[in-house]
């Protein structure tokens, strides 16, 4: 699994991973169960299949098994 950022054609880098791992996962949890439930939501019926973590960062998760997005 690899997060692209579609914006460069690149891996996601050091600070874009933080700005989704900690800012993101921040917002999620504000207000519990309610941003948990619309992410999870968004994820699963939303055309990009993006939760808010991935809006915040800009990233998409993508099955790389063969490595080829490796830097």
């Amino acid at each position: 699994m690899r997060c692209w950022r579609p914006e460069t054609n690149r891996v996601a880098g050091f600070w874009y991973m933080a700005l989704r791992e900690i800012v993101g996962r921040f917002v999620e949890g504000l207000l519990g169960i309610f941003t948990e439930a619309a992410s999870f939501i968004m994820m699963c019926t939303g055309r990009e299949r993006k939760a808010i973590h991935d809006w915040i960062a800009g990233t998409v998760v993508l099955h790389d098994p063969n490595k080829v997005l490796a830097r």
